[in-house]
């Protein structure tokens, strides 16, 4: 089982660049995919909230907190514009779901595009090794 793992990788080794650019677009798919999440609920928090003065200021409390330090930065930064304007903060915030989505799904389009160099170029060579 395991020889035979390594005789078909062996087929996609001149398709390294497509493996490559493959892990690259997934992994963008899945930080824009959880961001595109995260940008949600400050947004739905603070537009449907009805007390909108609990400034609580994002601290960074290193790298494994990332996602709560965004999502409280957003929610202070929706929240001091809300007060501002109320429709420029709901087209920002709008604006901004719509592009990290639009993101997310452009990367995981490319992600399967070069998937796709990668499946049929190994299916060709073994192709071409049995008959040959």
């Amino acid at each position: 089982m395991f020889t035979s793992l390594i005789k078909i990788l062996r087929f996609g080794y001149p398709y390294k660049t497509f493996a490559f650019l493959n892990i690259f677009f997934n992994l963008l798919y899945a930080f824009f995919s959880a961001l595109s999440f995260v940008s949600l609920i400050p947004m739905l928090k603070v537009l449907f909230n009805t007390n909108k003065n609990d400034f609580v200021e994002a601290e960074y409390k290193g790298i494994m907190n990332i996602p709560i330090y965004v999502k409280e930065s957003l929610k202070n930064y929706l929240s001091k514009r809300l007060e501002d304007d109320v429709e420029s903060t709901l087209v920002f915030s709008i604006s901004l779901v719509i592009m990290l989505f639009l993101l997310k799904n452009i990367c995981n389009y490319l992600a399967l595009f070069f998937i796709t160099f990668l499946k049929n170029g190994i299916l060709k060579d073994l192709r071409n090794a049995t008959y040959n």
